[in-house]
């Protein structure tokens, strides 16, 4: 599935074969949920753009 390009240049930014298999896996299995632990605002996660 990966070339030897995409494994050389994930070798460079210290990225694992198992790092990428798990990402890859969270597609067919779904993501995990996340613990929402305050909204976002402004400052917070929200930047105002003129």
């Amino acid at each position: 599935m990966l070339t030897q390009q995409d494994l050389s240049q994930l070798r460079e930014k210290g990225i694992t074969q198992e790092q990428v298999n798990r990402q890859l896996a969270y597609f067919s299995t779904g993501f995990p949920f996340l613990q929402i632990v305050a909204p976002a605002s402004y400052f917070k996660g929200i930047m105002r753009v003129d």
